[in-house]
This record gives C-alpha cells, sequence and structure tokens, in this order.
C-alpha cells in the first residue's frame, strides 16, 4: 500500500546492465496495478466520509447545503480538518 509496488517498479527496472533491457516484469506491474486500485478504493471512501461530516455540518449549523457551495469553501474546509488531525 502507500505505493511500494509503484516504487519498485523503476528500481527493478533500473537494477539491469547498462546498456540493456531489462526484461518486464509484469507480475510486479500487475501488483502495482492492483495496489493503485485499492488506494483509489480508499481515497473515495474517504471523500465520502468527508462529504457526509461536511453535510452534517452545514446541517447543524443551519446553512443551506446546495447554496454555500464554491471551490474555496470545501479546499478551506479539507485543509481546516487537516490541521485539526495534525
Amino acid at each position: 500500500m502507500y505505493g511500494r509496488k509503484g516504487y519498485q517498479l523503476p528500481k527493478d527496472f533500473a537494477s539491469g546492465e547498462k546498456g540493456h533491457l531489462k526484461p518486464f516484469n509484469s507480475k510486479l506491474f500487475d501488483e502495482t496495478i492492483e495496489e493503485c486500485d485499492q488506494n483509489h478504493h480508499l481515497i473515495q471512501s474517504l471523500i465520502r466520509h468527508l462529504s457526509l461530516y461536511i453535510y452534517i455540518l452545514y446541517k447543524q449549523k443551519g446553512l443551506d447545503v446546495h447554496n454555500n457551495r464554491n471551490a474555496d469553501h470545501y479546499g478551506a474546509l479539507v485543509h481546516h480538518f487537516f490541521l485539526i488531525r495534525n
């Protein structure tokens, strides 16, 4: 997870002899793609949870969810949550 297989892919490629290409490691490539898919699903899940959390915060503060959307607000809100988390 977190790109470990993707990190191994160029290392594996670079480990060949100078001037010669190493045979393509399709197993490592497939593992890298699988890892990327897992990360993508994890990020989607986190975004859904964050969206639900933002929706609940809006409702608690009595704000209209559909009329208060703009790109800067969501970016600032996500940044705020990360600051609180860290």
